[in-house]
């Protein structure tokens, strides 16, 4: 109990220390925030049940953002006022960000068996997420031919071809897609140029903040093959998965005469493909330890495969220790998780689950305080018989990561058994 205690602290310790330097990248913010609250699900594994779990993490602010945004460009002012309308509106939120994801899950328990010594214990899993990272900040990067191509979203590749071949035509304020850009990619003039305009615009003061966005939509389904022989324990999980995702930059001028955040356009990046998840642990006297990689692309069964988030798995370690007296319980526990996109540092995270535990565990009640580079994370936790039901917020202790505002997020889970 020493060791892991003297473990636990300095996991904890290291988190608090560590400093962020990097530039901010609303995509790897969303990939950062998405894989630790699917360390809090790690945390609370489904048993071998026919279950239904709804979640929904984040901030629900996101969601007056999108409709403030569209407000902006809806008011029947001039296109000037419009414009300073905008204005107003970035510098409101500056360096500020707002996550969000919603998820479905389902399980089906299969027949167990024996095998080499093994017990395997099938499931059918399928799943379902939506998520989105919002943020309004300055833009580093000076405007180019190739940057510019980041506030241009759901058009024809020939399309941002033509914006790039006549990038030093446009003026501040210009539409991206005009009748020109459409001649030269070959798209028909009339109804099918004109659906493409009016949702890029090039910007004409890069002094302003800007609005980023990345929105990810995914389906899996697939057989989770468990298996236990001696202390060693694990999974096995293939699956077929379904992608959607966008990223988007929101000049100034696009919030005032578009105002669209989520504006996909006309062609959305989507990907199928077969994948697998991998996980093996070992139980000791008192404590036990796994490893865990998750996102890995076997097969791409997509003939276009051009995501934003793309062959991107992520690798865990984690640790914890189960001491139980009567119908107390005590699991103090670190792991670390580690994908493309954000520091080891940011993947560090502590804690510990105290809780009462009641028939079998088919009563309880728990209490969990956790711990990462950016947040304090208090969680409470009830479940009676088919019910479990779990709320905890993620409270900031770091005023800002890489000169955006840290903010509070919010968790609610709920799972019935059948």
């Amino acid at each position: 109990m020493s060791k892991m205690r003297w473990l636990v602290l300095s996991f904890l310790l290291m988190c608090l220390s560590l400093k962020s330097l990097a530039n901010y990248n609303v995509l790897n913010r969303y990939r950062l925030m998405d894989d630790r609250f699917k360390t809090m699900k790690l945390l609370n594994p489904y048993g071998h049940d026919f279950f239904l779990d709804l979640s929904g993490y984040g901030n629900l602010k996101i969601l007056d953002i999108v409709d403030e945004a569209k407000a902006v460009n809806s008011m029947k002012v001039s296109q000037i006022e419009k414009y300073n309308n905008a204005v107003l509106f970035v510098k409101k939120y500056m360096d500020t960000e707002y996550f969000l994801k919603a998820n479905l899950s389902v399980g089906v328990p299969l027949f167990s068996f024996w095998a080499l010594g093994t017990k395997f214990v099938p499931d059918f899993r399928s799943d379902i997420n939506i998520g989105s990272n919002i943020s309004i900040n300055y833009e580093n990067d000076r405007l180019t031919p190739e940057t510019i191509l980041k506030y241009v979203n759901g058009v024809p590749d020939e399309i941002k071809d033509a914006i790039v071949a006549r990038f030093n035509s446009y003026s501040g304020g210009d539409d991206l897609i005009n009748d020109d850009v459409c001649t030269d990619a070959g798209i028909p003039l009339g109804a099918t140029c004109d659906a493409l305009k009016g949702n890029a615009f090039f910007p004409s003061d890069l002094t302003l903040p800007s609005v980023g966005a990345f929105i990810k939509a995914d389906a899996k389904t697939g057989l989770l093959l468990n298996f236990f022989r001696r202390k060693f324990f694990g999974y096995l999980n293939l699956y077929w998965r379904l992608q959607y995702d966008f990223l988007i930059r929101k000049s100034v001028e696009s919030i005032a005469w578009n105002g669209k955040i989520w504006d996909t356009g006309n062609t959305i990046p989507r990907k199928s493909s077969i994948g697998t998840d991998f996980k093996i642990g070992h139980q000791f006297n008192h404590f036990s330890i796994l490893g865990m990689v998750e996102d890995v692309e076997l097969t791409s069964m997509s003939k276009v495969s051009k995501l934003n988030e793309n062959k991107n798995p992520v690798y865990r370690l984690h640790l914890d220790s189960k001491l139980k007296y009567s119908s107390f319980g005590l699991t103090p526990f670190v792991g670390i998780h580690k994908r493309q996109g954000y520091r080891i540092k940011e993947g560090l995270y502590g804690g510990a689950d105290i809780g009462f535990y009641f028939w079998q565990d088919k009563i309880s009640c728990q209490f969990r305080g956790m711990l990462d580079s950016e947040h304090f994370t208090p969680l409470w936790r009830i479940k009676l018989w088919v019910v479990l039901l779990e709320y905890s917020v993620k409270l900031p202790i770091a005023k800002k990561v890489d000169e955006i505002k840290t903010s509070t997020l919010h968790s609610l889970n709920l799972r019935v058994f059948f």
